[in-house]
């Protein structure tokens, strides 16, 4: 009996310290996460949907008349997937 108890003991000993260890991993990883999400610029103006480095002002907003459907079909002509084109005719 007594090689089975020290045997039970340093198996739940040895999950017990496994756990801890998963555990203080994944808090690591979490906080360090969490430290990339509030310092990086990159991510956190990702997050925040904002432009960045740029300012949201409207000087940097695109202009009115790139949006403008009417200007945008005089310079471009109607793609050609929408016009119709006869099968081919086939010589044999």
């Amino acid at each position: 009996m007594n090689k089975i108890g020290r045997l039970l003991f340093f198996t739940g000993s040895c999950v017990l310290w496994l756990c801890l260890l998963a555990l203080v991993l994944e808090g690591w990883a979490r906080w360090h996460w969490r430290r990339i999400e509030t310092q990086n610029p990159f991510v956190k103006s990702r997050i925040d949907e904002e432009l960045w480095p740029i300012p949201r002002i409207p000087e940097n907003d695109f202009s009115a008349y790139l949006n403008d459907a009417e200007l945008d079909n005089f310079h471009f002509a109607r793609p050609l997937s929408l016009i119709h084109i006869s099968e081919p005719t086939r010589p044999y």
